[in-house]
């Protein structure tokens, strides 16, 4: 199944942000990356539609992806100091 070499390739990608991010990202963000991986483990095993897991999984990724302007206000809080 395509979706699910997808999915994988999605799932690592995020597990190697949050290793990135793990000692400067915000909790919220942390969080968010934590529970949109989780989201998209489950996905992996859905018998939904191709498009529809792959529409899910992008609204967990932007659900994540919203939790980011936070981390940029947090660094630029810090820089300007």
């Amino acid at each position: 199944m395509k979706n699910h070499e997808t999915l994988n390739k999605l799932i690592s990608s995020l597990k190697e942000a949050k290793l990135a991010m793990r000692e400067t990202a915000d909790t919220s963000v942390s969080e968010e990356l934590d529970k949109a991986i989780a989201e998209i483990e489950l996905l992996k095993d859905s018998n939904d539609n191709e498009k529809v897991v792959l529409l899910q999984a992008l609204e967990c990724l932007h659900s994540f992806l919203k939790a980011l302007p936070s981390l940029a206000t947090l660094a630029i809080t810090l820089l300007s100091g």
